[in-house]
């Protein structure tokens, strides 16, 4: 394990120039704005990579908003030191051995290889509240999100398997969408149930089984035959006399033409004879027509009669056929709804279970999970005393450590005298480098104190 033996920090954020020993516990003191932070920061800055040239420290009354450029240097117990140079244009990380020979590996892995402990804030942890509810699940979420928690493409159920291992985050991504997945697919099926007591109750009362569409058809064609006998009929008479009409019309001629020469009144006569003649005729036509008409009445009446009765059971039935099918379909729907509702949900139990036995297999002796509860030792957290969360809190951290176990602890005023000696004393017993900051409440300059025997003193 490597631990820092030297922290150099020169015109970064706040801090002009700051350079001091490294022990096992260093603590930042003073006021608010003497610089604790920007210490702290610059450190941070080394671990997370990127270029921001507005980390440099700003100038007063100058040209340039910024200094041309910023450092951080630590040194560590082998001689090696791991350097950061900030301009504006870039951010050079340069990694030298005891020698001042450049170390055979990128910047950015060596550094990475030193480990991400300092993304754990253990005071973090041990100042959430755990009285109440809401406290109670931001706790078990801050351990969570600190634990190194991996599930296999095989701890997952079939429906939500991925094809690399994902962490704790993804994991809960994943059962997230599953399960509001779940509450929409439960909506909709509870609606289509609705829907179809809905559709049900609309269907006619009726048990008849004739089919009135066939009825239809038959009395159309009734009607249709009907309508050409009628027609037939009608031509038949009006050919008949349209042959009298000819013979009368022929007889005239002859008559006329035999006695035009001798008897002119007679012609006249026998023209008024004609006309009575075609008048009878046609008298005679319309009757006929009238009596088929008239006869023929009733069984057109009662065609016409039945073809509505036939049509309007035809569309009724045509409708609830209709129904029907939009019921079954409903029906078919809905059942998958369901199946579908009761496969997210056995998806959901197997996470569940998962999760579980992953919270269960969890390195840290001591600590256990029920439901939002953690506990420590079978006693819920909050009955816990401070050295044992510490110790628990300091285990978590170690679950991160890489090969430079060094923790940064920002804004610790919050923890009372006795929690934060339980908290350093933790992390000393855990093996681990600490540089903290703490607001004095005397105020005053900017102080660095390197392995205090009190720190209530501090």
């Amino acid at each position: 394990m490597a631990r820092i033996s030297r922290i150099e920090i020169h015109d970064l954020f706040g801090t002009v120039n700051a350079c001091f020993s490294a022990g096992t516990v260093m603590v930042l003191s003073g006021g608010n704005g003497v610089g604790k932070s920007s210490i702290l920061l610059a450190l941070l800055q080394i671990f997370a990579g990127g270029h921001d040239p507005a980390i440099r420290r700003r100038t007063e009354g100058g040209e340039r908003p910024f200094v041309e450029k910023g450092w951080a240097k630590i040194t560590l117990d082998s001689g090696t030191t791991v350097m950061m140079t900030v301009s504006e244009k870039r951010t050079i990380y340069e990694i030298t051995d005891v020698n001042g020979l450049a170390v055979p590996e990128t910047p950015r892995k060596f550094i990475e290889q030193l480990g991400s402990s300092m993304a754990v804030d253990p005071g973090k942890i041990l100042s959430a509240d755990a009285t109440t509810a809401a406290g109670r699940k931001a706790l078990l979420a801050a351990i969570l999100d600190a634990m190194p928690i991996t599930f296999e493409p095989a701890d997952l159920p079939e429906l939500c398997r991925q094809s690399e291992p994902i962490d704790l985050e993804q994991f809960e991504k994943i059962r997230k969408s599953i399960e509001e997945t779940r509450r929409r697919v439960g909506v909709e099926a509870r609606d289509g149930e609705g829907t179809l007591k809905e559709l049900a109750k609309s269907l006619p009362e009726t048990t008849e089984e004739k089919d009135w569409a066939a009825e239809r058809d038959v009395l159309e064609s009734d009607r249709r035959a009907l309508e050409k006998s009628e027609s037939d009929r009608i031509a038949g008479v009006a050919h008949d006399a349209g042959v009298e009409r000819e013979t009368a019309r022929k007889q005239a001629a002859d008559g006329e033409r035999k006695l035009r020469e001798n008897f002119q009144l007679a012609i006249a006569a026998r023209g008024m004879a004609m006309e009575k003649s075609l008048a009878a005729i046609e008298h005679l036509e319309h009757a006929a027509i009238d009596e088929i008409r008239q006869d023929l009445k009733p069984k057109r009446d009662e065609i016409v009669a039945a073809l509505a009765e036939a049509k309007e059971k035809a569309a009724q039935q045509e409708r609830t056929k209709g129904a029907k099918e939009t019921i079954e379909r409903m029906r078919v729907k809905t059942r998958e709804k369901n199946l579908e509702y009761e496969r997210l949900s056995r998806a959901m139990e197997a996470l569940d279970r998962a999760r579980k036995a992953k919270l269960e297999a969890l390195p840290v002796q001591g600590l256990e999970f029920d439901g939002d509860s953690v506990l420590v030792d079978g006693v819920e957290w909050r009955n816990v005393n401070r050295a044992r969360l510490g110790s628990i809190a300091y285990q978590i951290s170690a679950l991160q450590a890489g090969d430079l176990p060094f923790l940064i602890l920002d804004d610790t005023e919050h923890l009372d005298r006795g929690s934060w000696q339980g908290v350093i004393d933790a992390a000393v017993a855990g093996g681990f480098q600490v540089l903290a900051a703490r607001v004095s409440e005397s105020g005053g300059p900017l102080k660095i104190e390197t392995d205090v025997p009190n720190l209530e003193a501090s």
